[in-house]
């Protein structure tokens, strides 16, 4: 009897220890997850990096019939606001950047965070006409007065 109960604490401490090693398992594997996404994906505009997305975008340059063309956003004296208002601040308007660049209405603009302050649009099958009024849309988009925690101020 005392054999069958030592089988049984046995038993049952294997068990226990198969689940602990299954969490840790699932535990590992969210965190690779999660690594893998803050690495294509900025965290500050939940913007896909340029960077981590390039090699992809060459391919579908190299494979693509159409043309394609690249717009980059530098937003001048940028540093100004995160030295007069603090980083929490300039990351407020890069989100902000990042929700209008997203709701331009031009078919296949795809925004990207490209550096510091920096952004990347991608826009498939594209004309240089397209790509200059997809352009005159995102000065026009950015050129807007931005508030975050009071008065507006252009960009």
């Amino acid at each position: 009897l005392a054999l069958l109960e030592g089988l049984r604490l046995r038993a049952k401490q294997s068990a226990e220890a198969a689940d602990a090693l299954v969490l840790e398992v699932q535990q590992r594997l969210e965190a690779q997850r999660q690594l893998a996404d803050a690495a294509m994906h900025d965290s500050t505009t939940a913007l896909p990096r340029f960077t981590a997305h390039a090699a992809g975008l060459q391919d579908r340059f190299v494979e693509a019939q159409g043309a394609h063309g690249l717009i980059l956003v530098d937003m001048d004296a940028f540093s100004s606001i995160n030295d007069r208002y603090g980083l929490e601040s300039g990351d407020a308007v890069l989100r902000r950047c990042a929700q209008r660049l997203c709701a331009i209405p031009v078919p296949g603009l795809r925004a990207f965070r490209y550096g510091g302050d920096g952004f990347m649009l991608h826009l498939q099958d594209s004309d240089l006409d397209s790509l200059v009024r997809a352009a005159e849309l995102v000065r026009g988009a950015l050129a807007q007065p931005l508030s975050i925690y009071g008065p507006s101020a252009p960009l």
